[in-house]
């Protein structure tokens, strides 16, 4: 997919009609990508390109930042944007510049957080052993509804010293089909990691559409699990 750079807007030279036709340059690539079926990755820039607009948005009007919520690039962003130290022209096409593009994005978003809407109705999800509270590991059990295949991941939390986020891989397995209950593929994933259950988290999302580990619906349905997850262990 064709990528912009989050910092397009404050790249020189700073002109809200030349941005504009690198913005719709993107766009068109975007349509692209969401024509042909690629939806997830375009729909997420445009929600990140909204979001960092936003916070210069506000940076620019004087107005509080949500500081905690800020991540390691965007706080770089905003400081990069305050040692620019714009001249009157220049600080009015960015004004311009942020006032066009979020019009134009928004649109976009409308139609993304649709298309989304409807792929999440067809996940659900709970939890097997729902008082397991604050893990630093887990199973995640992704099961294909139309077929009974489920795609087994193990994750766990990892920190550094500006943040905490997680880790993710797929687990392989001989035989990954549902049958009964989800008990035995607990057990044999245990098993291959050489674990106990009563130090994670298992975690089950029955997908109501056929899918594979390369389709849409499967990267949007960890990429939720995986941000619940990331924000309840910022809240520890």
């Amino acid at each position: 997919m064709k990528n912009l750079s989050s910092t397009w807007f404050l790249e020189f030279p700073i002109d809200s009609e030349h941005k504009q036709y690198v913005l719709l340059d993107f766009l068109q690539a975007i349509n692209k990508e969401i024509r042909e079926d690629n939806i997830y990755h375009p729909i997420r820039k445009v929600f990140d390109l909204i979001r960092t607009l936003k916070l210069v948005e506000l940076a620019m009007n004087g107005q509080k930042l949500p500081a905690g919520e800020l991540k390691d690039k965007e706080k770089k962003m905003i400081e990069n944007f305050r040692t620019l130290k714009l001249s009157g022209d220049d600080y009015f096409e960015l004004q311009e510049t942020i006032r066009l593009s979020l019009d134009c994005l928004y649109r976009y978003a409308e139609i993304g957080s649709n298309i989304w809407k409807k792929i999440e109705s067809r996940i659900s999800v709970y939890n097997l052993n729902p008082k397991q509270e604050n893990p630093n590991s887990g199973i995640l059990l992704v099961r294909n509804m139309i077929t009974d295949e489920v795609h087994p991941f193990w994750w766990s939390k990892y920190t550094n010293l500006s943040s905490v986020g997680v880790m993710m891989k797929n687990v392989k397995m001989k035989n990954n089909f549902y049958s009964i209950s989800y008990d035995y593929l607990i057990n044999e994933i245990l098993t291959e990691l050489k674990i106990e259950s009563k130090s994670i988290k298992i975690t089950v999302m029955e997908i109501y559409e056929d899918f594979d580990l390369n389709s849409n619906i499967l990267k949007i349905a960890k990429d939720l699990f995986i941000e619940d997850l990331e924000i309840q262990l910022e809240l520890l």
